[in-house]
């Protein structure tokens, strides 16, 4: 569940850009930066769903104290925005919600803190305590593997992580409840994880629509959040029609699944961050080999927003079956259309285009195709 969340909220396309310093007019931020030496820094904004990834403005550093000045646009108050630099892995929110930020960043320690922004710094400080909570896991999972290399007694202490991986990810549930800015709300929603839980996340998604009434970017999260589970609690079952669904191939050229009409045909759904699909399209591959011959296709529909990688992929790994994409991802018509709950996922269609199967276990497939597929 955590997956596709995060895939709902946050689409990341293309850079698009502007100069900020032609926005000058509009929320300043200063960035004193310690130690990062001819470092080249930006300030991004970061998208929501079919938004473009916008790079607003950058700077070089010169010295070894650097005030840089970045500006933010009118109307952006509440957005989340991050701080990047070259040759390092940092990211840095921002949340616009006064007229005159500052962050102190130090290169060399990694230590950073802001001023003005009482948005970003409560996120600052519930990010630290989480990092906290994460370092202790590691050294409890440290202490687990030890034991297991001894072949020594470790159900208590297994125990003991899986309670603090519930109470770790509960903790930005009960973060997110509390806070006042939308932005760190939004900062926060896409790890939580609700699993098959559709009434909690739904009791969840309005609490905080009522609570930011007047923040589109919520009421548009929450929007899409509720159709999700409207589409999750109405899956097709045995029996139910296969609606036509429209997507672009590897070449780009639309395929619909009417032209299926008359033959069997098993619709593996995956992605190509989803480890256990990349393992599943070998038994797909299987599949396609062994009912060749017979009144059958296979179509891959990738739920994915990397179209390159995914290209990369398909041709590297020489999937030379019907290879589709939905960069719409979770909010996309192959969601909408199919009612997945999951991915890895398939269905398996009759030639009338009922279903005759849905989520078969990956060491079913095979002998599940068989009884219907002669």
């Amino acid at each position: 569940m955590r997956i596709f969340l995060k895939a709902l909220l946050l689409t990341i396309l293309l850079y698009g850009g502007c100069k900020s310093e032609d926005n000058k007019n509009g929320i300043k931020l200063t960035v004193l930066i310690d130690y990062a030496y001819h470092q080249k820094v930006y300030l991004q904004r970061v998208p929501f769903n079919e938004e473009k990834k916008l790079l607003l403005d950058s700077a070089v550093v010169q010295t070894g104290r650097d005030t840089l000045i970045f500006y933010i646009p009118e109307g952006n108050q509440q957005r989340l925005y991050n701080i990047t630099i070259d040759s390092s892995d940092i990211n840095l929110p921002v949340i616009a919600d006064s007229k005159d930020i500052v962050l102190h960043y130090n290169f060399s320690t990694k230590r950073y803190w802001y001023k003005n922004s009482p948005a970003s710094q409560s996120l600052k400080n519930f990010n630290d305590t989480q990092i906290v909570f994460a370092k202790k896991m590691r050294v409890l999972k440290q202490r687990i593997d030890s034991l297991g290399a001894r072949n020594l007694p470790k159900k208590l202490l297994i125990d003991r992580m899986n309670t603090m991986n519930t109470i770790f990810f509960e903790r930005y549930k009960g973060f997110a409840d509390t806070v006042k800015s939308p932005a760190v709300f939004l900062a926060v929603y896409d790890l939580i994880d609700f699993g098959n839980n559709m009434y909690a996340l739904d009791q969840f998604i309005n609490a905080a629509g009522i609570r930011f009434p007047n923040d589109t970017t919520i009421q548009k999260l929450r929007s899409s959040v509720i159709s999700f589970i409207n589409a999750f609690e109405n899956r097709l079952k045995i029996g139910d029609s296969i609606p036509e669904l429209v997507l672009p191939d590897a070449l780009g050229t639309a395929f619909s699944t009417r032209a299926l009409k008359g033959k069997f045909f098993f619709l593996d759904i995956w992605s190509t961050f989803c480890q256990q699909c990349i393992v599943d399209n070998e038994t797909t591959r299987k599949v396609k080999q062994q009912f060749a011959d017979r009144n059958f296709e296979v179509v891959s529909i990738a739920i994915d927003d990397q179209k390159e990688q995914w290209y990369h992929m398909i041709q590297r790994n020489n999937y030379n079956w019907t290879q589709l994409i939905d960069q719409k991802m979770w909010q996309g018509a192959a969601f909408k259309t199919l009612r997945f709950d999951s991915i890895p996922y398939n269905i398996l269609v009759s030639p009338k285009g009922k279903v005759l199967a849905k989520a078969i276990p990956v060491d079913s497939v095979m002998s599940v195709i068989a009884k219907f597929v002669k």
